[in-house]
This record gives C-alpha cells, sequence and structure tokens, in this order.
C-alpha cells in the first residue's frame, strides 16, 4: 500500500511539475496585445477590464441593469473576482466582419489562477450540459467544449486566447513569430490614439473593407462635403477614458485628404449654429459641445472631448430623457434643438 501511494505521489509531483513547465515555459502573448493579432484583422478593440468594472458608467448601464449576471455568477458560485483575474481583454475580426461571436476572437491577460478558473468554468459548463476536454494546439495549452470547434489557448499564467480554432492557431502563430502581425493602416491609426502619457483605457478600430462601406452608405445619407467624406471613408478609430469623467477622441481617415479641411470647417460652423439655440445652450448639450475639437491631421479627421464627472452626468441624464421622449412619443418625433439645420455657408455651397 506505501509503494502504491509513493509511485501516485511520484506520478503526482511529476504532472504538477509538467504542468507548471507547461504553463510557465511555453509560448507567451506578445505585449501590447495587439502585437498578437493577424494581418488579416479589419477590426480591433481593447479594454481595460479594472477601470471599466470600477468605473461609474459601468455600474449605472450595466451593473443597475442587471447585465453583469454572468461575473455576479462568476463571484457567487466560484468565489472569484473578475477583475482580479483580467486586467486587459481584446477582440479582433477578419474583413468578413462580425456575423456572430464565433467570428470574433478574444485576447486576454492577467493573474489567471488556472486551476480555481478550470474548476469554475468546469462547473458553470457543465451545469448547462455541456463539457470540456484537455487538447493541445501548435505545442500551446488548450481547452475545447464537447461540440464544436471553440478553443480557449493558454500562453503561460497571464495570457489566453479564445475564439474557433483556426482563429486561435493563428494567434499562436503570430505570439511564435511565425506568422504577420497587424499594420497598415489599422496599426497607424491604432498607436495615434492608443499611444500618449496616459494611454485610454478603451480603444476600438477598424478599417472598413469595401462591403462594409457600402452598408454605411446604404444606410445614411448625408448632405455636401458630409457625403462626400462618407464616400471617402477609409478608417475609423476611437479612444475613451471611462475611470474619472468621460473622455473622447475619434480619429477618421479619408481616402481623399483634400475633404479634411472643409469638413472640419462644416462641422464648426453646425457646433456654432447649434450654440446659437439658446434651449440647446442652457442644457447640459451647451457646455459638452463648448467642449469638442476638431482639427485636421493630414488625411485624419480629429475630434475630441473631455468632460468631468458632472457634466458627463448631466449630458447622460439629457440623453436618457430624449430617448424616454421618443419612446413614449411613438413614430412621433421628439422636440429637440435642431442641430443639423444647414449652415448660411452651406447653403451657399
Amino acid at each position: 500500500m506505501r509503494g502504491r501511494r509513493a509511485f501516485l505521489a511520484l506520478v503526482f509531483l511529476g504532472a504538477a511539475g509538467a504542468a507548471a513547465y507547461w504553463l510557465l515555459g511555453g509560448v507567451r502573448l506578445r505585449e501590447p496585445l495587439v502585437e498578437n493579432v493577424p494581418e488579416r484583422a479589419a477590426a480591433y478593440a481593447r479594454v481595460d477590464v479594472r477601470a471599466l468594472l470600477r468605473s461609474p458608467w459601468w455600474r449605472r448601464f450595466v451593473t443597475e441593469r442587471g447585465g453583469d449576471q454572468g461575473l455576479q455568477r462568476m463571484r457567487e458560485r466560484c468565489g472569484i473576482e473578475p477583475s482580479d483575474q483580467l486586467h486587459e481583454l481584446a477582440a479582433f475580426v477578419g474583413a468578413d466582419g462580425p456575423r456572430s461571436l464565433d467570428h470574433v476572437t478574444f485576447l486576454a491577460r492577467g493573474p489567471f489562477e488556472h486551476e480555481a478558473l478550470g474548476e469554475c468554468m468546469k462547473k458553470v459548463v457543465e451545469e448547462d450540459g455541456g463539457a470540456l476536454r484537455r487538447v493541445e494546439l501548435d505545442g500551446v495549452p488548450a481547452v475545447a467544449g464537447a461540440r464544436g470547434d471553440s478553443r480557449i489557448a493558454f500562453f503561460g499564467r497571464d495570457g489566453a486566447a479564445f475564439g474557433n480554432e483556426r482563429s486561435v492557431r493563428e494567434v499562436i502563430a503570430v505570439a511564435k513569430g511565425e506568422r504577420a502581425k497587424i499594420g497598415g493602416t489599422l496599426r497607424a491609426l491604432h498607436d495615434a490614439v492608443a499611444q500618449g502619457e496616459h494611454p485610454p483605457e478603451l480603444v476600438a478600430v477598424a478599417v472598413l473593407p469595401e462591403h462594409w462601406r457600402e452598408a454605411v452608405q446604404q444606410r445614411v445619407e448625408a448632405p455636401g462635403v458630409f457625403g462626400e467624406a462618407l464616400d471617402s471613408l477609409r478608417a475609423v478609430a476611437v479612444a475613451a477614458r471611462v475611470s474619472r469623467g468621460l473622455a473622447l477622441s475619434v480619429r477618421v481617415r479619408l481616402d481623399d485628404a483634400a475633404l479634411v479641411a472643409p469638413l472640419v470647417e462644416q462641422l464648426r460652423l453646425q457646433r456654432d449654429a447649434a450654440l446659437d439655440d439658446p434651449l440647446l445652450a442652457l442644457s447640459a448639450a451647451g457646455p459638452a459641445l463648448r467642449r469638442v475639437a476638431a482639427e485636421a491631421r493630414g488625411e485624419d479627421l480629429v475630434l475630441a472631448v473631455d468632460l468631468d464627472d458632472a457634466l458627463a452626468e448631466r449630458l447622460v441624464d439629457l440623453i436618457e430623457q430624449l430617448l424616454r421622449r421618443e419612446v413614449r412619443g411613438g413614430a412621433r418625433e421628439p422636440r429637440v434643438p435642431r442641430t443639423t439645420e444647414p449652415s448660411d455657408a452651406t447653403r451657399a455651397e
């Protein structure tokens, strides 16, 4: 009996050592997370999970409306605090677009407790009638569902990728340096909005393939230079700070750089015309509009606004009131100040 126990103990220690080597000595995700995205990606987003979960906006729009039940389930059933386990979350899609979550690939980084997370995941999946199994993808440890081709690959103790098997294998190849990562317009716009002395907590960037552009043009009509800019739209990047007040930066890249300057001028004229309306100027929208900066930077239009906590709360309150009024009014248009009335300069064009 003692010999059997000693043998089992050796087997266990050997397995534990192999697991530690497997997790600690294997492939690691590159820094920052965007470095692991394959070149075929057409859109990429990243969020500072801790900043988002602790922001007043998450509490207001998600927690208070019961939208974080999945996270609460992890806390209650597994004793795991998601914000302690997950620090960064990113996602990317290819040029075909996110037709469903099956076409979105997620990247995660944080001080994961693999054992606790694994037991929690196993419990939740089995309660829902599913099952998990261990697999290996190109030398990287992973888990897979009993059905379908979804995979979660683990990169050391602090990285993971989740998506269909093809996409996860692409991430592994990029992390190993065997496949090209994103570059060109997508990477340039990402770097333009994501870097700085105080990096933003949310970043999203997309290059619009031709069929995405056609879809936008079919759904949005705009007059004058705005319509020309819409036809010339190549890519969009958005960055935000949510932990303190609300700061937004939007960068729009056009195929025709000659349109950027007149577009900026028209936006400024529209803003000034809107502020001439006393009802709007005296509402929370007034000071918010005054803080909007618009400028041309080569082929890019750059919009930025930085609101403190009080003004951001007032502006969101106003927007929610207008939305509720629209819902109550049904098909009727809500009586709100018009901010899209063509200016004298627009009429003269």
